[in-house]
């Protein structure tokens, strides 16, 4: 025979995220930092459609931007992007 407890479940944690999409404010940005030239357009296409997958699924807009020390990642508002 089996003893029946009364148990509350634990809370899921969820993911942990690498980059800060969900605290940015309209008009802020975080920069990912490149070491050499030679990986500025892989890292930009990654950011670029993580930016994309992001926004969609929490419904803000992210554009990126090469900068001489790496791609930063800002948040706009919806109308501000053409």
């Amino acid at each position: 025979m089996y003893k029946v407890e009364e148990v509350v479940l634990p809370m899921a944690k969820g993911r942990v995220t690498k980059y800060p999409f969900k605290t940015l404010e309209v008009g802020e940005s975080f920069l990912i930092e490149v070491p050499t030239k030679e990986e500025m357009t892989k890292a930009q296409r990654k950011m670029s459609a993580l930016c994309v997958v992001t926004g969609k699924r929490h419904g803000k807009k992210f554009i990126t931007r090469r900068m001489s020390d790496g791609v930063r990642v800002f948040r706009v508002a919806k109308e501000d992007v053409s």
